[in-house]
């Protein structure tokens, strides 16, 4: 499928011929379509579609104007700036954000439900983690979307042998960066067996010895 902003078309990929051109329906951009198993699901200034095996949905029907009170937020009536899409595997849940408002609606596709949520600013993409969580992308940070901060489960990385492809030639070194807030406990090992443990934020001297291989 090609989109423009008042168009699209279904192309077939082996002789690359257009099939079929559908005019009155367009896309806001490459961030605001998103292909899943259950379906193609993408937005326009004025509603939001569904492409599946029974032909194109215009879902977006229920949400076009408000009628809330005292605020309006149909989604045909707001300034939606930037439109990111994500998934909620776990919700089977198709998430359209509007970046210039904060704002998500929320369409959960086996209840063909729609439901509004609030999200970090200035979001600018999203990906779904290997347990099926939405992960939103903002600038230098990133947000686990709708995990509670008191639940949330440890997290480790093993960086394994850093031996530069040279394991019998000593090496240093001498800063570790750690992008983020607040502190967290790193452990620097060498190849003989002795580590180190402390906290360390962004830049931070490691403790030095001579070894071939290093692994934090």
């Amino acid at each position: 499928y090609a989109f423009g902003e008042s168009w699209f078309q279904r192309i077939n990929p082996d002789p690359l011929f257009v099939e079929d051109t559908y005019d009155g329906i367009g896309c806001m951009g490459k961030s605001a379509v998103l292909e899943t198993e259950l379906g193609l699901f993408w937005a326009s200034e004025t509603s939001i579609y569904m492409l599946d095996g029974s032909g194109i949905k215009d879902i977006g029907t229920p949400i076009k104007i408000s009628t809330g009170s005292p605020s309006t937020y149909g989604w045909s009536e707001v300034n939606k700036g930037r439109v990111v899409v994500g998934f909620d595997a776990k919700r089977n849940a198709v998430i359209f954000i509007a970046t210039s408002q904060s704002l998500a609606w929320v369409y959960s596709i086996g209840q063909e439900r729609w439901d509004f949520w609030d999200t970090p600013e200035y979001i600018w993409s999203a990906c779904i983690s290997p347990e099926g969580h939405t992960i939103l992308f903002c600038f230098d940070e990133y947000y686990h979307y709708l995990q509670h901060a008191t639940n949330k489960r440890a997290w480790r990385w093993d960086s394994g042998n850093i031996s530069m492809g040279e394991p019998s030639y000593g090496k240093f070194m001498h800063r570790v960066y750690y992008s983020g807030s607040g502190s967290t406990s790193v452990s620097y090992s060498l190849d003989k067996g002795s580590s180190y443990t402390g906290p360390i934020t962004s830049p931070a001297l490691v403790p030095q010895g001579t070894s071939g291989s290093k692994s934090i």
